[in-house]
């Protein structure tokens, strides 16, 4: 592990302590946001250190039920893992949770991560991420003052998807979104 990055995870790190000792939330986006401003692939290089399959969870609807449940059957079968259960699925949210889940010496140590990824932010986050299979949950017609139509979410996770051409993708075959996969 690069020196660089090294040094990411400790500040990471320590900015998560910061935030909880100061009671200033969660410390769920500001570690990753530090990590990645020092060493811009941060999440590449940690993800790339999981043992054996990185699992991203996306959709509009119950994307962080089927992420815990999948990382529950893992860990019941006494599997390491990597796991956003603070709730940030943006960038630096995902991020934190790999920086968190690393050792001070740099060292990732999980057989698996299942990470929850907001499906918008997933153009962003595949790439980085790379995971080796992608759970899409579902497309509706939610939240749109931010999201815009479903075609709108269908396209990015779409591309998403294509900018990890090796990756399993598990759809709901009912899915208007899993038409153009």
């Amino acid at each position: 592990m690069k020196l660089r990055s090294r040094i990411a995870i400790i500040c990471g790190k320590l900015a998560y302590w910061m935030v909880r000792k100061a009671g200033r939330g969660s410390g769920s986006a500001l570690p990753g946001r530090i990590a990645r401003g020092i060493a811009p692939e941060i999440l590449t290089e940690l993800s790339g250190m999981v043992r054996k399959k990185v699992i991203a969870v996306t959709g509009t609807n119950g994307k962080t039920t089927t992420n815990h449940i999948i990382a529950h059957v893992l860990e019941e079968s006494g599997q390491r893992l990597v796991c956003n259960r603070l709730g940030a699925n943006l960038l630096d949210g995902v991020i934190t949770a790999f920086v968190l889940a690393a050792g001070a010496d740099g060292k990732l140590d999980g057989d698996y991560a299942c990470i929850e990824v907001d499906e918008l932010a997933s153009v962003e986050v595949f790439p980085k991420l790379k995971p080796d299979c992608v759970v899409l949950t579902n497309v509706f017609r939610d939240q749109l003052d931010r999201m815009g139509e479903v075609d709108l979410i269908c396209n990015k996770i779409q591309k998403a998807i294509k900018s990890v051409p090796d990756a399993r993708v598990v759809v709901n075959c009912d899915d208007i979104c899993s038409y153009g996969l």
